[in-house]
This record gives C-alpha cells, structure tokens and sequence, in this order.
C-alpha cells in the first residue's frame, strides 16, 4: 500500500502562518511501514518491534526498540512519522469507531511526556527543571489499511495535523524497508574539553 499525506503545522505563537509539508506512507505485506518525510526516513518492523530512523542528509542511521505496552493499547502504525523517540506514551484513550473520508477507522488518544532531563550528579543542590510539556496524539487508524488516515498532534509547540490518501493498493519494493548502503550509526557526541 503506498499513500500520501499532507500534514499542516500550525505554530502556537500568535498570528504565525501554517506551514504545510508532504509526506509518503508504505506498508509491506509483512505489516513493515515506512514514511518519508523531507531529508528523513522512519521504518516500522512491527515483526522484531524496532524503528529505523534514517537521516538522508548525513546519511546516519538509529535502530530504537518500540516502546511496550499491553496488547491493543499501542498501534505503532498510527505513529509512524509523527513521534520520534524518546517520548513515552503515558496514557492510551480509545476513542471508538467512525468514517473518515470513506474509510472505517478505530481512535485513539495517546498522551506522550518526554523524559525528564538528568542531573549531572556532580552538582550540588542543582535547580529542579519544570516539567516537560505533555504532548497528545488524536490518531484516527483505517481498520482495513492498518495505517492512519488522520492524525492531530498538540501540544506547547502548537498543533501539527496530518491526514493521509491512499493511492496505490500494489505492494512497495521491499529495498525501501532496508538500510541504504552507505549508512552508519551517528559518532557518539564528543565531550567537552577538560579544563587543565
């Protein structure tokens, strides 16, 4: 199944434009998705329960497990390009069944919070950081497709809502679910110099 989506930004800051970007969707056969948004690339394996994430400009790859939740709580596929982790899914809501642009599909409200932020353990009585910002998720998943048809993202950053045609019903290439030859994990970040 191939699909394109259209996902529209609209910025929390007063007055700010939307900005709109276009995206594509795969799903193998094999239940593989991948979604290619700008110079990045997102892969699914709901097999070995693992996102690939691929960086076209610097040519890096990050191989990260899907985070684990009860069974029914958590379809990655809904997801897929919209959260990168480390965010955790915190809360799952299900909103039940409803037609979207003629397609049957089942809702669910995730609410990510991203990590807390570690302190150094070197520094004594460190200022406590606020929270992180909770984001949510509205994600409207094709129950035939197994891939989102709409999805709406909220948070401080704003509100970010894509929805998604599907356009093809042939099965994609199964190269594009693979690590493109060439790509490497990223070098791990360098340390700060050491005053002497």
């Amino acid at each position: 199944m191939i699909g394109e989506c259209v996902t529209t930004f609209q910025p929390a800051q007063p007055g700010a434009a939307p900005q709109e970007s276009i995206s594509r969707m795969y799903r193998s056969a094999e239940g593989k998705i991948r979604c290619d948004a700008g110079n990045s690339t997102v892969i699914l394996d709901l097999a070995t329960q693992q996102t690939t994430m691929l960086d076209h400009v610097t040519k890096a790859v990050s191989v990260v497990p899907m985070q684990k939740l009860p069974a029914g709580q958590y379809d990655p596929s809904g997801l897929a390009g919209a959260v990168a982790p480390p965010a955790a899914i915190s809360k799952v809501q299900n909103l039940g069944r409803s037609i979207i642009d003629g397609h049957e599909v089942e809702g669910k409200l995730y609410t990510l919070q991203p990590p807390a932020v570690p302190q150094p353990p070197s520094m004594p009585q460190a200022p406590q950081l606020p929270p992180s910002p909770v984001t949510t998720a509205e994600v409207w998943t094709s129950t035939r497709l197994h891939l989102p048809v709409l999805r709406k993202m909220t948070g401080d950053f704003g509100q970010q809502t894509t929805r998604c045609r599907y356009i093809e019903a042939r099965e994609p290439d199964p190269a594009l679910f693979q690590v493109p030859a060439g790509y490497a994990p990223p070098p791990p970040p360098k340390l700060p110099d050491i005053p002497r």
